[in-house]
Parts: C-alpha cells; structure tokens; sequence
C-alpha cells in the first residue's frame, strides 16, 4: 500500500501521491495556513478530492487542521529538518549560525548547490520578522550572494571556458572570498556571502548573512569569513 493507503504501483496511486504532495507543497508556502477553497482553487484539484486528501494527511500527521484551516504538521517538519545533502553540515554550521546571527542582528543561511538549484541546508531570520521564517529546502535564486559563491563550484557557465572559471575562483580566494549584493536581487535587502570547504578543500556550501537596509553594516564582511571558517574547521573535524 502507498503513503495515502492507495496501490502506489498503479497509475492511481501515483495521481494520488502527486496530490498529497502538491497540497503539502502549497502549505508549505503558507504560514497562515489555507482553507480547503484555496488549497482546491491554487491545486487545481476537486474540492472533494482536497478534502479526502488533506484529511488523510491530518492523520497522519503531516497536515495539522485548526479553527478550519489547514497547516503543515509535525511529521512534514520533522523530515524537512532531516534533510542533509552533505552529511554533518548541519551539525558543522549550528553554532557559528547562531553566533553569526547574532552578531550581526541579521538572517543567516546555509546553502548548497543542488542539482542546479540553490537550496537551503541551515539557516534562522534571526530578529528579521521582514523575512519569511526559513526552512531546510528551501530554494534561493542562484544570482543572490550565496548562489553567485556557490556558481564557482559548478561547471563554468556558457561562453567562459573551464580555464577562466578556474582563474576566476582563484581571483575570488584572493579578494577576500566574500561576495556582496546590495539590492541587486531585491530591493532592501543587502548578501555578503563566503564559501565553506570540505575536508578535500573543495568547495561545498556558502553562508550567507541577509541584512534589511540601504548598506551593509561595517564588519559584517569579516564576521560572515569567520563563520565559514569555523563551519569549514568543524566539517574537517566532524
């Protein structure tokens, strides 16, 4: 039997966990919740096969129901927290986030390449509340701060031979091995970004401190290098 009770070989098992999924993945977006309407309007699913759905989830516990709406339960964040591309960096990265954090008085994440996808691994708002709260998979463009510190991890991109890339993460190392972005991906908001090594040297992730405001504080350069050599050093250690 599949996760909602239905034959998950059949064609109709499969419908049916995409369902479950794509209500999941709308409750995910929403944190005040949604009523079975909107959950059936922004699906495109029957209401009644929304409802049948959702209540199976409510049971098991991955969608939590309260005063008529529907929220993402206990299981679903218990997994999301599980997620970890890169064994140990999360681990690695919980204190020098929390000290970065708060240092900076500023939001603060973790992220990896994924595929072609920037995802978050770790990360708090901090005091923040301009900020959506922030969560393990979540996905950030590849142009803000971590995604451009992460790039240099990939393959060159298109027109720049693998020679130039190469010069270009060593020309990155020499300048301090911190990317900045003010206002280039959204308007108030300021990135300072640093990579994080494996225990090969390679690079494996970024962190990255997201400021509200006009400019980035003085120092925060320096404070966001430090907390990606402490997670580097941990991950060397762990």
């Amino acid at each position: 039997m599949g996760l909602l009770g239905v034959d998950d070989q059949s064609g109709a098992g499969r419908g049916v966990l995409e369902g479950g999924f794509r209500l999941l993945d709308l409750l995910s977006r929403a944190g005040d919740g949604m009523g079975l309407s909107q959950l059936a309007r922004e699906s495109g699913l029957p209401k009644a096969t929304v409802y049948r759905l959702v209540e199976q989830l409510v049971g098991l516990g991955a969608v939590q129901r309260f005063r008529g709406r529907y929220f993402v339960g206990p299981l679903l964040s218990r997994l999301g927290a599980c997620w970890q591309p890169i064994p140990g960096l999360q681990g690695a990265a919980r204190e020098p986030v929390r000290v970065l954090s708060a240092l900076t008085s500023a939001a603060v994440v973790v992220t990896v390449l994924h595929g072609d996808r920037v995802r978050v691994v770790f990360g708090t708002r901090g005091v923040v509340t301009e900020l959506p709260r922030i969560h393990p998979a979540d996905e950030f463009p590849i142009s803000t701060a971590t995604g451009r510190v992460l790039r240099l991890a990939g393959a060159a991109p298109d027109g720049v031979t693998s020679g130039e890339w190469r010069r270009a993460g060593v020309e990155f190392r020499r300048g301090g091995s911190v990317v900045v972005d003010r206002h280039e991906v959204i308007a108030g908001l300021c990135c300072v970004a640093a990579p994080v090594l494996g225990a090969d040297g390679a690079l494996v992730a970024a962190v990255g401190v997201m400021v509200v405001g006009e400019r980035v504080p003085q120092g925060v350069d320096q404070v966001v290098r430090r907390a990606s050599s402490e997670i580097t050093r941990n991950l060397s250690v762990g």
